[in-house]
């Protein structure tokens, strides 16, 4: 979980080079061997990010409330955590097509209220409920063959017109 998800003053984070468990890199807070984004300060400067080849995982949390409108994602992305992207209200774009993610978890989106393009991979398998709730400029989704389980409400909120159910 992440203790620091509602510190909205949050700029960094640094680690002691002696801790066992984590590291930081430019102010961002991972474990140890960079494998899972624990935690983006909110108020940390800039407006893009791209997250490190290696991550596997976002967090719980993991880059809520940022000031970020691009963010990008690495192929060897896996699994986004409980409101891991939640609350990005600058974010425009979520392009997950290059990425092996094969579960957004409760909340991972919502509240990304100017997100109006989301490109799902062909990996995902499981979209959890409320996944994408209030993203209000969603208006057209393609989902992947892959998909087995969208989780309820997952797209509760958002201007939805339009949605591409494969086979």
């Amino acid at each position: 979980e992440n203790p620091f998800m509602y510190c909205r003053e949050l700029r960094e984070i640094t680690v002691d080079s002696a801790n066992e468990n984590y590291i930081s890199e430019n102010g961002v807070l991972y474990l140890k061997d960079k494998s899972i984004l624990l935690c983006y300060p909110p108020t940390k400067e800039g407006d893009s990010f791209e997250i490190p080849e290696g991550v596997i995982e976002i967090g719980t949390a993991g880059l809520y409330d940022t000031k970020l409108s691009e963010i990008k994602f690495p192929s060897t992305l896996e699994y986004i955590g409980n409101f891991g992207v939640g609350g990005n209200t600058n974010l425009k774009s979520a392009d997950m097509r290059n990425t092996v993610i094969n579960l957004l978890d409760s909340g991972s989106f919502s509240e990304c209220t100017s997100l109006s393009e989301v490109i799902l991979p062909d990996t995902l398998v499981e979209i959890n409920l409320i996944a994408f709730m209030n993203c209000e400029s969603v208006e057209e989704i393609t989902l992947p063959e892959s998909l087995t389980s969208v989780g309820q409400c997952a797209f509760m909120g958002t201007a939805m017109k339009k949605v591409h159910i494969p086979d």
